[in-house]
């Protein structure tokens, strides 16, 4: 489910993505190139403000697959799901919520925001991360779109005291 005022061409794209790292007929090195470009341009022509008035700054810009949620719930019902394999947790949580793309994993560029909730599961630790995505990989190579709010996963080690 998309939020209210989210771009409905990255819905479509998250959608389309799913499953996928590198579009077919593409090589790392094309999308690389791309994703510069659409970086510099992305910067270059459209001063866009992130997580309340602060000015994204090319160097917060992550780059990467990553998991995108719609809520802050489904990510962590994500974490719940998870057991090593991202993409049967995504699907998981998708059924529950009766939406093929309220979680999915995709290539984005995208800027951390707030920590939300930090989750545990066995040892290992996860933080719910609020992320606002500016690109996406595409069948057509990589592309701006327009800021959207999302939630992701970032996990880490937890070592006992």
């Amino acid at each position: 489910m998309v939020q209210p005022g989210v771009s409905k061409e990255l819905s479509v794209t998250h959608r389309a993505l799913k499953g996928r790292h590198i579009p077919p007929g593409y090589t790392e090195a094309q999308i690389k190139r791309m994703l510069r470009l659409a970086l510099i341009s992305l910067l270059l022509c459209a001063p866009a403000h992130a997580q309340g008035s602060r000015v994204i700054d090319q160097r917060d810009i992550e780059v990467g697959d990553t998991l995108v949620c719609d809520t802050q719930e489904q990510a962590e019902r994500y974490i719940a799901h998870f057991k090593g394999d991202a993409e049967a947790a995504a699907r998981a949580v998708n059924r529950e919520e009766s939406d093929p793309s309220a979680c999915g994993l995709m290539s984005a560029a995208f800027v951390r925001g707030p920590n939300v909730a930090a989750v545990s599961q066995g040892n290992l630790g996860f933080q719910v991360v609020r992320i606002l995505v500016l690109g996406v990989a595409g069948p057509e190579g990589f592309r701006a779109v327009a800021p959207a709010p999302y939630f992701t996963v970032f996990g880490f080690t937890e070592y006992p005291v």
